[in-house]
């Protein structure tokens, strides 16, 4: 997980709706640890759960018939306001649905070629894998 997603360069300045100017020739930034870690997006967001996209979209399926409703919103390679990780809206990556069907095909392969698990007499999961600063800072304790 990144700290901050969506880079853009102001190439003009402008003021916010609460006053503030941004000059040209700063970079923005949006803080995307900062939606994907707020409560008023996901449930317990800082709590692991492996399933807490499947069962958002457990929500949208419609009891008699079966079917699903409007569940684009709720797919991986959504361009959406609470999961920022290809980017949103007009500039979001174009490549993101070949991105997510290469994961998928690869995480396939790799639970039907390969046994995963732990050395022998070792009960506990490694600790955390950190790239970058922020991440190492916020969750590796």
């Amino acid at each position: 997980m990144v700290s901050a997603t969506i880079h853009r360069k102001v190439r003009r300045p402008f003021t916010l709706s609460n006053g503030q100017l941004i000059p040209s020739g700063v970079t923005i930034e949006i803080p995307s640890i900062c939606v994907n870690h707020d409560a008023g997006n996901f449930s317990d967001p800082d709590e692991f759960d492996a399933l807490r996209f499947y069962n958002i979209v457990q929500q949208y399926q419609d009891e008699k018939t079966g079917s699903y409703g409007p569940i684009s919103n709720t797919e991986f390679s959504a361009a959406e306001s609470r999961t920022l990780l290809f980017g949103y809206g007009r500039h979001a990556c174009p490549g993101r649905f070949l991105a997510s069907a290469e994961i998928k095909m690869i995480l396939g392969n790799i639970l039907t070629e390969y046994e995963i698990k732990l050395p022998a007499g070792v009960m506990k999961r490694y600790k955390d894998l950190c790239f970058g600063p922020y991440v190492g800072i916020l969750f590796n304790s």
